[in-house]
């Protein structure tokens, strides 16, 4: 990594405390209020929550929150991250979904402000897809309309069907 990357992210188990040193970047610079007024105690879950350290600083926290059997959210919040750390970034991401999903969990969502078409390719790339085609009124902590994804590993949906049918 060269100087101007401002070295390599690290990944480290999130710590709520970690929301306290986070900077959003402009696109989430409206959620700072929420970030610090505590909204982190309840995303910490082992193994599937997350944050991203370059040069001992804090530039994003994320992860995977159950809802219930089967069934998850996924969140995340970034600060200004080098361009050429977005890859290492989405590969890790990429690996705590596929773990997400081999506990479990074989409907992740991901609900994404209408507004930030950037977080709508990233989300449509790391193979969710869109199942609002209109947006959802109202849905963010300000106000804003949001869309909702949904990654559903099919292989395991059809087993937990085959399961239930069972019972």
């Amino acid at each position: 990594m060269s100087e101007a990357d401002g070295g390599a992210i690290a990944f480290v188990p999130f710590c709520p405390s970690d929301l306290g040193g986070l900077r959003l970047q402009g696109a989430e610079a409206y959620l700072q209020p929420v970030v610090e007024g505590g909204a982190g105690h309840h995303l910490a879950v082992p193994g599937l929550a997350w944050s991203g350290m370059i040069d001992g600083r804090v530039v994003g926290c994320a992860g995977v929150w159950p809802i219930w059997e089967g069934r998850a959210s996924t969140w995340a919040l970034f600060g200004e991250i080098p361009k050429p750390q977005w890859l290492r970034l989405h590969r890790h991401v990429l690996r705590v979904l596929e773990r997400a999903h081999g506990l479990g969990y074989w409907r992740i969502e991901a609900a994404v402000d209408a507004g930030f078409a950037p977080g709508r390719r990233w989300v449509s790339a790391l193979g969710f897809v869109n199942e609002t085609p209109e947006a959802m009124a109202g849905y963010g902590p300000t106000g804003r309309d949001f869309l909702l994804y949904a990654r559903i590993d099919v292989a395991r949906l059809a087993a937990s069907r085959v399961e239930g049918a069972a019972a």
